[in-house]
């Protein structure tokens, strides 16, 4: 028989509990002192390929060779500086052909410990590398002395929860399906094999070990372990990695990490996962599902979600399942999240949301959705740094925010690059939306948008949009609208700081002029600089059409032909019929002290009594303000002098003002506007 200490073995110091990194792994005659008696190594269970001895340490204090031994030994590991140690000189309790044969961990735990006393297991047999059999136990105190050690009694759940892994099969034919198992300071740490390549008791192990962890952390090494895909009540669950993986060029598996294959769902109210991925790609054996899923065990109550270092990969981009999805937490915080393919690639229904990096790969419907729903999870108070989402060519939208049936408010993200989705970037209030508030985005980076770089819809007819702030909206590639603003709710308070929408080569005018449309639900708008071009250069300049209240929009410095009802260049063109009319003054779109009213009576007998300002209350223009109307009709028309309505025309008469005639007034403070011609 051939003992194992396993590739990844971490090595402390008996006594401090350092780590002995860069060191050398002695192993010699048990007994004596191993440094003085090496005995020859194996890389290899049949004992066949000898290797060098000592083996060494890396800088995590982790032995990545697997070592086999013939029968018994002693061991000393040292660090670089060769100061500290583990040193043992007799393992026999490790020794496979004095191992205790049981049918079940329960069993061997009944048979081996007391109350409060530690055990570890220590290594297993089996059939090559790969291959399954019995456990050997030690009911002695901890080798691990550094970590504690995890105190097992016969009435702890461990006992009953950990099941069959064993098929009772004897020395001679040691083929059923077995693991490696070592427990120490509250950590599980974990290896599932088969020899049938089934892997069959994987998900039992992983249900048994959450449950013996107790919500202290289980670590996973560098290899991969399947999961049925059963969802996992508990109160509390930690699980970390030694290692984020990475998709394959195919996306077809992830690669080189810490890897669960089949779906991993929790309901839980505490939870922390960190350094893995979850593989559901068509190349695990793993039925459709989504990758990694967390609900809070309450709806909207959960306690706290930390999520680092995680990646979730699906099947295809059309399957209807998340890569990454987070509901109900009271918190998430978190750094680093991947998802690649399903319908999403990362989704949040919880409150406040404080994450890093979030990096989404070809999904079908949305590449980060942010959604808040009464079902499964408002969503509200979300900080995200950055978010990159690299689309498929039939994706719809790259970044999504979205009112289902409850409100959401509160979002500050810091730079968003979105490549290739319909609509790169989405702020919606669904059919039943109740209100989007305070979005605030620093910098879009949208390129190859097929329909819209930024799109802003309130389609529930209730519902509204409320202080949408956007810094700098930046395009490459743009094929059809670069802004588009629409909805039968109120969208109130659009601000772009600047957008510079750039075109791909070959775009007709007649698209680039209706590159941007501020829709007649918008109560404000107000872009600062707005840049439509052709390939970066001047040969076509696109537009921009408002078709909302001429007085509630501000467009400053633009490079950019402007259309619609609600043009904003200081102008408004009112149509007038009879008397009693009120016009309201338009604020100029570059802040200068000019406004234009370009008034078309409709028949003769047309009176103006009212100069109206855009906010109401509000002083909205500074003492001096111009105010020029000018008639574009063939019939005259009068503005009568009224004081109680802001008008004070020279000498206090009616000002009558014919075709193509004007007249000026400038602001005085306080509403009042006085009459100069």
């Amino acid at each position: 028989m051939a003992s194992l200490i396993t590739e990844h073995q971490q090595w402390f110091d008996s006594t401090t509990s350092e780590l002995l990194v860069n060191g050398n792994v002695y192993i010699g005659t048990v007994g004596l002192d191993p440094e003085d008696n090496l005995i020859t190594i194996y890389s290899d269970r049949a004992l066949t390929t000898p290797i060098a001895n000592p083996q060494t340490t890396d800088a995590n204090g982790q032995t990545t060779n697997k070592i086999w031994i013939p029968g018994k030994y002693s061991i000393t590991v040292t660090n670089s500086a060769d100061v500290n140690k583990y040193t043992e000189l007799d393992n026999g309790d490790i020794n496979p052909d004095q191992g205790i044969k049981v049918a079940s961990i329960a069993a061997l735990l009944t048979v081996n410990t007391v109350q409060n006393q530690f055990v570890t297991v220590l290594g297993f047999n089996s059939v090559g590398d790969n291959g399954g059999g019995r456990f050997y136990w030690s009911s002695t105190t901890n080798k691990n002395t550094h970590n504690g050690g995890l105190i097992i009694s016969n009435t702890v759940p461990l006992t009953a929860n950990l099941q069959e892994f064993l098929d009772g099969t004897n020395d001679s034919n040691p083929s059923g399906t077995g693991c490696w198992l070592r427990i120490y300071s509250g950590n599980i740490l974990f290896e599932w094999f088969g020899t049938d390549g089934t892997r069959a008791n994987d998900s039992i192990a992983i249900r048994s070990a959450v449950s013996a962890a107790a919500g202290n952390p289980i670590s996973l090494l560098i290899n991969r372990y399947f999961y049925d895909g059963a969802t996992i009540e508990i109160s509390a669950i930690r699980i970390h990695g030694s290692g984020m993986p990475q998709v394959n060029s195919g996306k077809t598996a992830l690669e080189n990490g810490s890897i669960i294959d089949g779906t991993f769902a929790f309901i839980c109210n505490d939870a922390e996962f960190k350094d893995f991925g979850v593989d559901v790609g068509s190349g695990s054996a793993a039925a459709d599902g989504d990758a990694l899923r967390v609900s809070a065990t309450t709806l909207n109550a959960g306690g706290h979600l930390h999520t680092q270092n995680i990646v979730g990969l699906c099947k295809t981009s059309s399957v209807a399942y998340h890569a990454l999805l987070f509901q109900s937490f009271l918190k998430h915080t978190g750094d680093n999240l991947h998802g690649i393919y399903g319908l999403f690639g990362f989704v949040s229904k919880c409150q406040n949301v404080d994450l890093g990096l979030i990096h989404t790969i070809e999904n079908d419907e949305s590449g980060v959705l942010l959604k808040s729903d009464t079902g499964f999870g408002r969503c509200g108070d979300v900080s995200i740094q950055r978010v990159i989402c690299d689309c498929s060519a039939a994706q719809k939208r790259g970044f999504h925010v979205q009112s289902s049936d409850a409100a959401l408010r509160d979002v500050q993200i810091g730079i968003i690059k979105s490549d290739g989705a319909e609509e790169n970037v989405l702020l919606q209030c669904g059919a039943s939306g109740i209100e989007l508030r305070n979005i605030s985005i620093d910098t879009i980076l949208s390129k190859n948008s097929q329909s819209k770089d930024l799109g802003v819809d309130c389609i529930s007819g209730t519902a509204s949009i409320f202080n949408v702030n956007v810094g700098k909206l930046v395009t490459e590639g743009t094929q059809i609208f670069g802004i588009r603003v629409i909805g039968n709710g109120d969208t109130d308070d659009l601000n772009i700081e600047s957008a510079f929408i750039n075109y791909a080569t070959g775009i007709t005018q007649a698209v680039m002029n209706d590159s941007c449309f501020i829709g007649g639900s918008t109560t404000k708008s107000r872009i600062g600089d707005l840049t439509i071009l052709l390939n970066f250069t001047t040969a076509q300049i696109g537009g921009i059409t408002y078709s909302n209240l001429s007085d509630t929009n501000v467009l400053g410095s633009r490079v950019a032909t402007v259309y619609g009802a609600g043009i904003t260049n200081g102008l408004s063109e009112p149509s007038l019929t009879g008397t009693g009319n009120s016009v309201t003054i338009p604020v100029n779109v570059s802040g200068d002290s000019f406004s234009i009213i370009r008034a078309a009576p409709t028949a003769t007998g047309v009176e103006v009594d009212e100069f109206v300002e855009a906010v109401t209350g509000a002083d909205n223009f500074v003492k001096g303000h111009r105010l020029v109307i000018l008639n574009n009709s063939l019939y005259a028309m009068d503005v009568l002098h009224g004081p109680s309505n802001g008008i004070y025309n020279t000498a206090g008469a009616t000002k009558t003002i014919a075709q193509n005639e004007s007249a000026t007034w400038v602001h005085g403070g306080s509403d009042v506007w006085h009459g100069v011609t």
